[in-house]
């Protein structure tokens, strides 16, 4: 089993295959600079990427990777609009195909990985990991944003009882409540 030391940066292009048969066990870290999805969605560019990678293959001769990732980055707070630190993880379990028909052959624990005869793309891989690890909404673990800013009516003199007012001016089933004979 072939290890590769922990602070150094992984390669991008890797064969697959080769490493399956190989064993091959990747550590290491990314540049953010180098994920270009990630990088876009990224309110920095400070950020620290690091993987854990195993290929091998499995009883039934799958070919597969197997892994941690893990990123720790700035996003966008969606409340209040500044740099936020995430910490996001994921795990790997991708059976290496060469094609559509042989993903829906694989076991169900397992994703495809199709990946074309010679050399591919790690950082695609790692990078589409961290992107499903986003939560739907990036927040401030503390309160960012004075709730006033969110006040219904807010501090314009408006009348508290409108809102209901309008509502039941505007609700769709008042029209069964007059024929139901029992208004409210």
């Amino acid at each position: 089993m072939l290890t590769t030391p922990s602070p150094k940066q992984l390669p991008r292009q890797v064969d697959p295959r080769k490493f399956a048969q190989q064993e091959v066990v990747l550590q290491g870290t990314l540049p953010l600079a180098e994920l270009e999805r990630l990088s876009a969605l990224a309110a920095g560019d400070q950020a620290e990427i690091t993987a854990e990678l195993e290929f091998g293959v499995d009883d039934q001769r799958h070919r597969l990777l197997t892994g941690k990732v893990s990123a720790k980055l700035q996003l966008t707070c969606e409340r209040c609009m500044e740099a936020c630190d995430q910490h996001i993880e994921g795990e790997l379990a991708l059976g290496i195909v060469w094609d559509e028909e042989q993903a829906k052959q694989l076991p169900r624990r397992l994703d495809a990985w199709i990946a074309p005869e010679g050399v591919s793309d790690i950082y695609e891989v790692i990078e589409e990991e961290i992107l499903l690890g986003i939560p739907m909404g990036v927040y401030h673990d503390h309160q960012c944003v004075d709730l006033a800013h969110y006040s219904v009516g807010g501090d314009d003199g408006a009348d508290e009882t409108a809102a209901p007012a309008a509502e039941r001016r505007n609700n769709p089933f008042q029209v069964l409540e007059q024929l139901k004979g029992t208004p409210k």
